[in-house]
């Protein structure tokens, strides 16, 4: 046996072969048809072998062609010694590679006929995202997270409940809620600005987990700061009946249709007017129909009730609304449902 067909060959050629053996295989090449594939017979040879021997010329085997054979002998020699140099020498073995790669390259660097482009058009990221009930948790500090509702098990009554998130010294939730992965949230800003965001695309954590500034997630400006978090449904068409209404910490409120927040660009835009130098910021937004109440609480204690529709409805996004509640000394409105 040999490791290769290039070593077995010049073992064959190197062999003394004596006349009576000559004989005998020339009488048994004469007297088989050329079949590589027969089985079975008189010696156990692979297919490469029987092969290799029906193709040697009868001639060669009569006149024994010493010098051609020794000639084949010492090439054989030299590729075999060669190759075993080639793989015995890293150095060696990479500019073989090289140069066969070059050569590769040189005969078949042509240039793409095909196109490379995605395998379905108008696909997005949104797409690919699995539909999830999230509970959205927001920190006063303007920290946020999503965490799966599955993580949160139903307990008894009387059950302790469980840790939902980790928040620092002195910070504390403030808004928390239920929605879809697919369902958008309108986040609303000091300076009377709104952005949008899909679910899915806020950070994930578990219920240990801080979550992630806002002001890492927003193009937020200088000194603004969110102060209120909006979930709105998933369906776009039902928004045609709701309406958005607007609170401010001096009692001015601003009802508008959903219609006015559709289509929020990126960089966000202006959702509440104040008025100039009055020092007013934003403290609750609330979707609503117009047969629902509208509910303001003050920090004096007291508070105030009345007909969505005694707000009425205005096309600006600017505009500073009307008096909602009339407060005295200094009160401020905390709170609205």
């Amino acid at each position: 046996s040999a490791p290769n067909p290039a070593a077995a060959r010049a073992r064959l050629l190197a062999k003394e072969w004596p006349i009576g053996d000559i004989a005998q295989y020339i009488r048994l090449v004469e007297a088989i048809e050329p079949d590589a594939d027969q089985a079975g017979g008189t010696y156990c040879l692979s297919e490469r072998q029987v092969k290799a021997i029906l193709e040697l010329r009868l001639h060669r085997l009569t006149a024994l062609g010493r010098d051609e054979i020794g000639d084949e002998l010492k090439g054989l020699a030299l590729s075999i010694e060669g190759y075993l140099a080639i793989l015995g020498d890293r150095v060696k073995l990479y500019v073989v590679m090289r140069e066969e790669l070059a050569e590769i390259r040189a005969t078949y660097a042509t240039p793409r006929l095909s196109e490379i482009a995605p395998a379905w058009d108008g696909l997005e990221d949104e797409d690919l995202i699995e539909r999830e009930e999230m509970v959205v948790t927001v920190t006063h500090d303007g920290y946020i997270k999503r965490t799966t509702l599955n993580t949160f098990r139903a307990q008894a009554r009387g059950g302790k409940g469980r840790s939902g998130m980790a928040t620092k010294d002195e910070d504390a939730v403030v808004e928390l809620f239920v929605t879809s992965t697919h369902n958008p949230v309108l986040f609303f800003t000091n300076t009377g600005r709104v952005y949008r965001m899909k679910v899915w695309k806020l950070p994930e954590g578990g219920p240990q987990t801080k979550g992630r500034p806002m002001v890492n997630l927003l193009p937020l400006g200088e000194d603004e700061r969110v102060t209120n978090v909006l979930p709105l449904p998933e369906d776009e068409a039902s928004w045609a009946n709701l309406n958005i209404v607007f609170a401010t910490e001096r009692g001015m409120v601003r009802r508008n249709s959903m219609d006015a927040f559709t289509n929020v660009p990126t960089a966000g835009k202006y959702a509440m007017g104040f008025v100039e130098g009055s020092g007013d910021r934003l403290i609750g937004v609330q979707l609503l129909t117009e047969d629902q109440q509208i509910f303001l609480a003050s920090d004096s204690g007291k508070a105030i009730r009345f007909s969505a529709t005694d707000a009425r409805e205005t096309k600006s996004r600017t505009g500073i609304g009307v008096r909602g509640m009339a407060l005295k000394g200094g009160a401020k409105v905390v709170g609205m449902a």
